[in-house]
């Protein structure tokens, strides 16, 4: 049936690689790089930690931190705990990020010291206890080792969607929705051993959480940057080999302002999402041999959905390409599918689809019926 979960039994990424490439860059940020088994001895520290914290399987722990590699080390340590690793968007108000709170009713919020005002501001109102990402703590706790197997359909993450639609929501992502996020994304994109990753989109979307998981998964390198800044962005791609880009339109018209030389070879593929490109970006791209992917998502599955590729990108300006292989996709007309040409919604089934939406059984019926989103 559409949407079936694919329930296999996976292994924690984490554990896996530093077993299998324990010396390989899992990490790099700011000068500083963890190798995998560096990664692995952080996360079971921190895991260890929330669970001496009291942190239960199932709940939700909230993360306030900028890109870096503390909210990183937490997006595997607070599964591992067995509980949703939940980022705020960092650029929230108080009283927004106090909403989620209470929708998720999370008990913890983990946040980092440039973000500490708003942490307490938002707890204040909703009796969440707060504690510092930076607290010794997270490395002084008993390890815990990752299961022997996880089922694809236990929870990972919970992200707040963007509300268009009324009120934010959560949704809820699991282990099997990233990891065949990841092989379809590899499908289409190949992956080398010496990929490198460049995450300059923010952690606490999906997008970006996505980068940081799939290299995990690949085994492959990801380099975050705390925030986007196109000069540090241009030199990475001249400078530091990075094989692997996201970002949206504005972000890449940005870098572009930065040099009109062309960029190595080295670079394979950037994907660009946030909806149709400009075609002076994309024949600006092609002008200096960027191999630019438009690409379809949304949180609710995992990221991509469709990507089109760089040979149809300006024949094809405005599409989004074709399903990647973990999704089937289908214009619908009021229930009945759209004939050629028709204008219709656009809906998506595969195991990239979410669970739902987190405490919102109306909310998940409504979006979800029989496996399509």
């Amino acid at each position: 049936m559409p949407g079936a979960p694919l329930d296999v039994a996976l292994q924690d990424w984490v554990a896996l690689r530093a077993r299998t490439h324990p010396s390989h860059v899992a990490l790099e940020c700011s000068g500083e790089v963890w190798d995998y088994a560096t990664l692995e001895a952080r996360v079971a520290s921190a895991a260890g930690a929330l669970r001496a914290e009291g942190v239960e399987a199932g709940e939700s722990v909230a993360v306030l931190a900028n890109n870096g590699l503390p909210i990183a080390r937490f997006a595997h340590a607070i599964p591992r705990a067995g509980a949703l690793f939940m980022p705020l968007n960092a650029r929230l108000s108080a009283g927004e990020a106090g909403y989620q709170l209470r929708d998720s009713r999370t008990r913890l919020l983990v946040h980092d010291a440039g973000l500490a005002g708003l942490a307490r501001e938002a707890a204040a109102e909703t009796g969440v206890r707060t504690l510092a990402i930076e607290d010794a703590r997270w490395d002084a706790g008993p390890p815990l080792d990752a299961l022997g197997s996880i089922e694809a359909s236990r929870l990972h993450s919970v992200i707040y969607t963007s509300g268009t639609t009324g009120r934010p929501k959560g949704a809820l992502l699991t282990h099997g929705n990233f990891h065949w996020s990841a092989v379809a994304s590899a499908q289409n994109l190949g992956v080398e051993a010496d990929d490198r990753w460049l995450a300059c989109m923010p952690l606490f979307h999906v997008g970006g959480l996505s980068i940081l998981l799939r290299s995990a998964i690949y085994g492959t390198t990801a380099v975050i940057h705390e925030r986007f800044e196109e000069t540090r962005v241009d030199r990475a791609l001249r400078e530091e080999r990075i094989t692997l880009l996201s970002v949206v339109a504005a972000m890449l018209q940005r870098v572009f302002a930065v040099s009109p030389e062309a960029y190595p070879s080295t670079l394979r593929g950037v994907l660009l999402g946030g909806g149709p490109a400009p075609r002076p970006l994309l024949e600006e791209a092609a002008r200096r041999g960027m191999p630019v992917l438009q690409t379809y998502g949304l949180t609710e599955t995992c990221s991509q959905v469709a990507t089109l590729g760089q040979a149809d990108a300006l024949r094809k300006l405005g599409s989004a390409g074709l399903p990647l292989a973990a999704s089937t996709v289908r214009i619908e007309v009021e229930g009945r599918e759209a004939e050629p040409g028709e204008v219709g919604e656009i809906v998506v089934a595969g195991p990239t689809v979410c669970a739902g939406y987190l405490h919102r059984p109306d909310a998940t019926e409504a979006a979800i019926r029989d496996g399509w989103l």
